[in-house]
This record gives structure tokens, sequence and C-alpha cells, in this order.
């Protein structure tokens, strides 16, 4: 992963202290963790007037290493590195990674080859949310060249100080040219409390002077191998998720992208394109060949529209 503007600008120390303190910290985390299918989504809203793009609602990073010798507010020093001020770009997302060795690792190579604006792991991103866990899975997203940011998933203790303290908030937003992201935390018995609803509400208001909206949460609203609008790998309360469904068809939300579901689906829910991408190297949770490999989707914007493409792995 990039330093940040502000790593890069810290001049005060001589230039062999830099990286000797780096070098330290890597030595700490190795020590201790002894083709494709294009589809469009029609979904855009003209820009009406709107003022320039909000900050994102996540802390700045007073110090750079936690206490347990691993970086600490990545999202919001990765945030720090995208280009703002784009309207045209490509992002990638996946999800379901915890645990996995070569394959995420595979994974990360190859978004590197795609030249992203950013990408964004979509939960579960480790198996367990312990402090070894974490030290691997940081060390695994280290090569990464584009920034790359994270949800939470139900495997990550989001609730917990090691997550909020190496990640940062667990529900945030940013603001990229004519579109506009809005990260969810549904991981804490699956389903969403009213601080953040209330929440989510003045965020989606606030969407509508974009012409893009984008939704990111772990797990899905519906479980579509139960049918179209089934229960099972879901949020838990049905009725819940269809509350959420209307405000997100009342919001007109370009894309909905969720993972949980091993494996890849992709339609409507209501009047709401979603796309479960859950193939970033955890465990398959079924033979299907139409459903379930090991993949990630590449979204591009532009004035034209969206699309996004499924890309195997």
């Amino acid at each position: 992963m990039r330093l940040s503007p502000r790593n890069r600008a810290e001049k005060t120390l001589p230039d062999q202290v830099l990286p000797a303190a780096i070098a330290m910290v890597i030595v700490a985390l190795a020590c201790s963790s002894c083709g494709g299918v294009s589809h469009v989504t029609t979904r855009t809203q003209a820009a009406g007037p709107r003022q320039q793009a909000t900050a994102p609602s996540l802390p700045v990073a007073q110090s750079k290493i936690t206490r347990w010798n691993i970086p600490a507010h990545l999202n919001a020093d990765q945030l720090q590195e995208i280009d703002r001020s784009k309207k045209e770009f490509t992002f990638d997302v996946f999800g379901d990674n915890r645990g996995s060795t070569t394959i995420f690792e595979n994974l990360v190579g190859k978004v590197n080859a795609d030249k992203v604006l950013f990408s964004i792991d979509n939960g579960d991103l480790v198996d367990g949310g312990s402090v070894a866990h974490y030290r691997m899975f940081v060390g695994q997203i280290a090569p990464a060249t584009s920034p790359l940011l994270t949800s939470v998933g139900n495997h990550d203790d989001g609730s917990g100080e090691l997550y909020r303290t190496i990640f940062g908030k667990a529900y945030y937003t940013f603001a990229i040219g004519n579109s506009y992201f809005i990260v969810l935390d549904d991981s804490n018995e699956r389903n969403i409390d009213s601080a953040q609803l209330a929440w989510l509400k003045e965020r989606l208001a606030e969407s509508q002077s974009y012409r893009f909206r984008f939704v990111f949460l772990h797990v899905p609203l519906f479980d579509p191998r139960a049918g179209s609008k089934g229960t099972d790998h879901s949020l838990e309360d049905p009725a819940f998720a269809g509350m959420l469904n209307d405000l997100f068809d009342q919001y007109q939300v370009t894309l909905l992208l969720t993972s949980h579901i091993h494996g890849y689906y992709s339609g409507k829910w209501g009047s709401t394109p979603y796309v479960i991408t859950g193939g970033a190297g955890a465990p398959l949770q079924g033979s299907d060949p139409a459903h379930f490999f090991n993949h990630y989707i590449r979204v591009h914007v532009s004035e034209q529209g969206e699309t996004f493409k499924v890309v195997k792995l």
C-alpha cells in the first residue's frame, strides 16, 4: 500500500531513520505472523446543482502504528490517496477472502495490473478479529499499488477496538467526481442499528446531488439461492431488509455491492441493481459453475453510465 501524503511529508526525521523504522515494522509483522462477463446498470440521475464533494466521515490518523505494530486508521489514509476530481474511473470490489493465502494474494496482484483508481474489500477480511489475523491481512494487502479500502464483515469484529483502531469507523462515505459512495456496517447481528439507519437516510438524501450512488454492505438484503427475496445467508429480519430495499429504491441507488455468500450473484431487488461478490478466497459455498467460482468485480464509471465486469481468477 502506498504511503499517504502525510507520511511522505514528514521531513523532520533524518533520511536514514524512516527506512530503518519501516524495516523494523516489516520485521515485526513478519515475526508475529510466524475471462469475464460485462453488465450495465442503467439507473442514473442527471446531476443537479451541488456543492463540492463532502469530506469522508472518517477520523484523521494521529499515529501511524498501533500498539500491536499494525498501521492505524488505514481507510482514512487510503482515502487521502484517491484523486477525487475524476469523473471517469474504474474501481474493483471483492469480498470474503478470510483465511485465504494463495487465492487472495493472486487477486491483489491482478487488481494491481488493473491500475484502478481504488479497490474495496467488502468484508470478512480475516477469519476472526485477532491481532495475528490482522497482521496477516495487512501483510497481504501491503503490495497493493492503488488505495485499498475496507468494509466490515461478520468475522471481522467491527465493534471491537482492534478493527476500529486499524481501519477507523465501520461506516463512512466519500465522493469522487459525480459519484457518491456509502459504506455500511451490517455485521453486528446482521442488521443496522437505529443510529446508523438515521445516518444512512441523511447520506442517501445528500447523495441525490450526484449522478451515481454506490452502496456497500457485507451481508446482502436477501439470499437469491432461496428465491428472489429469500432469507438464509442474509439479513435476519426480512421486514427490515424490505424497508432498506425500499429506501434504496426511493433514493435510486445505482448499484448495491454485497458479499457474505461465497459466490457470485447479480440481479435486482425491487428496482435496485445488486451484485453479491464473495469469491476472494474463502471456501466456496456451492458447486454450480454459474455462481461458485473465485472472482472479483471491476466497475467502470463514465459520462455514458456505469458498467461492471466479473473477473474470474
